[in-house]
């Protein structure tokens, strides 16, 4: 039997889509958990924000906000101005806010420009602090969106963040609140701008725990599900496949005795009713083989008597003629036959039959005619055509 080398085991067909599923499957878990992580963070740094811009506005007076960017002294609002500055000041100080002001952004532009009313900077920061009175255009169109959702759609608050990957910083979120008056009508917008410390460290430690927990749960499974896999689908294969060899190198009563409960089982005892069926078929063969045998040893026996009744002898010393005659039957036997003697020295007798039929039962009543021929031949030519009447 031919030996097959194999090229790709099942094992490793099996092992292999079971690593890439893992690893499909790990890699859409991982960024989810990703994802869901870095919401819990980004909604942590928020709430800290939020609660900094609601204390900051309960020091805000929305009559007032026309009135913060005037820095006279005179001005019967200065002193306001400046105590709500300080106030602040020690928020930004004291809860790690960055940027605490209001603006009001230009509804006729479609909120893509705004004015600083006010705004104080964290005493340890070195940006550019934008004094009241500053107007420049909206960063982008999240943040016009915001602007627009607070004033028209009556939002209580929205949160945008900013990162910056490419330069390694960490990144920042900015909380909005509406300055409503007693009529509930937006008259500005307080926003809170804090920095989420340590965001890509945090980030950095899920995803190395991440991974590591990953290659340890993916190299148990492997381990797990390899022992799994050899013991009800590798070893199985491989006594079949024994058992199968062993049967095609001619030991049909070999029987596989297999039991996993499955396809392998059920090809298993397949295998073993295919030997008992070519047990019984080569025993039948043999007996007809047998028989075949033994029928054309007769028949060849038939044969060589049927050859020996006819005349072989054709020299009859005579120069005024010669004769030869052969005989070959069909099927080994039949009713053809022949003969041919001196009758005196003048007249040679010939005869030539054909039994119908073919065959054994040709070839018997075939060998009766010679004998009855010859006795025609020798009787009174009365008596002949009297019997060949009959």
């Amino acid at each position: 039997m031919e030996v097959i080398k194999i090229k790709n085991s099942i094992s490793n067909k099996v092992l292999f889509d079971v690593v890439l599923a893992i690893v499909l499957l790990g890699s859409l878990l991982g960024y989810i958990g990703y994802r869901e992580f870095t919401v819990a963070l980004e909604k942590q740094y928020t709430d800290t924000a939020l609660r900094t811009a609601r204390t900051a506005l309960t020091y805000a007076d929305v009559k007032k906000i026309p009135y913060y960017d005037d820095y006279n002294k005179d001005s019967n609002f200065y002193a306001d101005t400046m105590d709500l500055v300080s106030e602040w000041q020690r928020l930004t100080d004291t809860q790690g806010a960055i940027f605490i002001y209001i603006i009001q952004p230009n509804i006729e532009k479609n909120y893509n420009e705004i004015r600083f009313s006010l705004s104080v900077m964290n005493s340890n920061e070195n940006s550019i602090h934008f004094f009241s009175g500053h107007t420049m255009k909206t960063e982008n169109e999240e943040y016009r969106k915001a602007y627009q959702d607070i004033y028209e759609s009556k939002k209580d608050s929205a949160a945008l963040f900013y990162y910056d990957e490419m330069n390694k910083i960490d990144g920042f979120v900015t909380v909005l609140l509406p300055i409503k008056n007693h009529a509930d009508e937006v008259k500005g917008i307080l926003g809170v701008t804090r920095p989420m410390e340590d965001v890509r460290y945090f980030r950095k430690m899920y995803l190395r725990d991440t991974f590591i927990i990953t290659a340890i749960v993916f190299m148990i499974v492997i381990l797990l599900y390899g022992a799994y896999l050899k013991k009800t689908v590798l070893t199985p294969i491989e006594e079949l496949t024994d058992g199968v060899r062993e049967i095609a190198s001619g030991n049909l009563n070999k029987k596989l005795n297999i039991k996993t409960g499955d396809e392998i089982e059920h090809l298993a005892t397949c295998f073993n009713a295919m030997t008992d069926e070519l047990q019984t078929y080569m025993k039948n063969l043999t007996q007809v083989t047998a028989e075949k045998e033994r029928i054309a040893t007769e028949v060849n026996v038939a044969k060589d008597i049927q050859h020996s009744m006819l005349p072989h002898d054709f020299n009859f010393d005579r120069k005024d003629f010669d004769i030869f005659a052969t005989m070959d039957a069909a099927k080994g036997v039949g009713g053809d036959f022949y003969d041919f003697y001196l009758l005196d020295e003048n007249h040679l007798a010939m005869t030539i039959g054909d039994v119908s039929g073919k065959g054994i039962p040709a070839s018997l009543f075939m060998e009766l005619r010679p004998m009855t021929t010859r006795r025609l031949w020798k009787m009174p030519i009365t008596n002949f055509v009297k019997a060949t009447k009959k």
